[in-house]
């Protein structure tokens, strides 16, 4: 699926497989050279590694029909097939110890390519050795045409924060769909807005719906937490990268909201989402409600090429080789818990999607109950 989608990008067609053999080599070691810097997972970015699962995306290239139209339209099938065995071959008795001598070997495999299958341009199979490194790290790591650096890039102009009410008297409710850079601010407004309804001076607990929150802004959710918990530990981040290493501490932010908290979570709750549940759950400063979340605690960063860039009249570069998103860091909740995998479990389990609101409003007004008079 992603091959045939991949011939079919316009984007990368009319930028990345018009690279000369010498700028497309660059850019495979540029992309070998980040990888093996920056990905969380240092075993699985050794130059070998990466080298075999390019290698073994171009062989399947050559089974897909797109390739095969676009690039090889006059060799036989046979020559395919023989090819794919010299190669599988070849690559099984050469291991490559560091970035240039993999490089070195595709300028060797793209000197049989021109030879036995007739594809004169470098570009074509470098951009499959270079797919290939990308898209088998993580679910979450992948190569970006340059269509798709733009697409991912994109500020988002969507509001994140919605449907901000009342459930009952003295319960007010909002939805976070996602989180970007505004979320911070449109949590303030949603229960600025709260306290100043006509109900807005019984408001007496807070309802936070997570429900399908597939994440976002990390940075953004961090900030979230801060509103609601006074002082403590909100996330710990480990990764490879001294930024992406490090103890994320609320930052003594002068009026906290202190109003009982109520937060609902199911399995699409992901990411960035689960930072909030996770620091809530850990510090007691909230009770969840639903299944357990997604269990995607990691944290994923887009880096634009920067081989044979173009700059446009204003001085900027464009992405005309476009980029990849890789996974940087994992994070931990407050209490050492690995998110990954695992997710975070709420403190009263409901399956039934109606019945979750139900219940985070009768657990509202049981906290209610037993404040004291103000």
């Amino acid at each position: 699926m992603l091959q045939s989608q991949r011939q079919l990008d316009l984007s990368l067609r009319e930028k990345v497989l018009s690279l000369t053999h010498s700028q497309a080599i660059a850019l495979y070691a540029e992309v070998l050279g980040t990888l093996q810097a920056a990905y969380i997972d240092r075993e699985k970015v050794s130059p070998n590694r990466l080298l075999q699962q390019g290698a073994e995306e171009f062989l399947l290239s050559l089974n897909e029909p797109n390739f095969r139209k676009l690039h090889l339209p006059d060799v036989r099938d046979q020559e395919i097939t023989e090819f794919q065995t010299r190669l599988r071959n070849f690559m099984a008795v050469n291991v490559v110890e560091n970035v240039a001598d993999a490089v070195t070997l595709v300028k060797q495999i793209t000197t049989t390519v021109r030879r036995d299958l007739r594809i004169t341009r470098s570009s074509v199979v470098i951009l499959e050795f270079i797919s290939g490194a990308c898209n088998s790290l993580d679910e979450y790591s992948s190569f970006l045409s340059p269509a798709e650096l733009i697409a991912e890039t994109r500020p988002d102009m969507e509001a994140s924060v919605v449907e901000a009410g009342f459930l009952k008297e003295g319960v007010g409710y909002f939805r976070v769909t996602h989180f970007r850079d505004s979320t911070p601010a449109e949590i303030d407004a949603a229960i600025a807005s709260l306290k100043m309804s006509m109900d807005g001076m019984n408001l007496k607990a807070l309802v936070m719906d997570l429900r399908g929150n597939s994440g976002g802004s990390f940075s953004a959710a961090v900030q979230v937490v801060e509103r609601f918990l006074p002082e403590g530990v909100v996330v710990t981040t480990q990764g490879r990268l001294d930024e992406f290493n490090k103890v994320h501490q609320t930052g003594g932010r002068m009026n906290v909201i202190s109003l009982p908290l109520i937060v609902l979570v199911d399995a699409t709750t992901a990411s960035a989402a689960e930072i909030l549940a996770g620091a809530f759950r850990d510090h007691q400063r909230a009770t969840l409600v639903g299944t357990s979340t997604y269990g995607k605690g990691s944290i994923q960063h887009v880096l634009q090429f920067q081989t044979a860039e173009e700059i446009d009249d204003s001085g900027k570069p464009k992405p005309r080789t476009g980029g990849m998103r890789i996974t940087l860091a994992r994070f931990y909740s407050p209490n050492g818990q690995a998110i990954s995998g695992a997710g975070i479990a709420p403190h009263i389990i409901e399956q039934d999607k109606t019945r979750q609101l139900e219940v985070a409003v009768a657990q509202a007004s049981r906290q209610i109950s037993v404040m004291p008079p103000r």
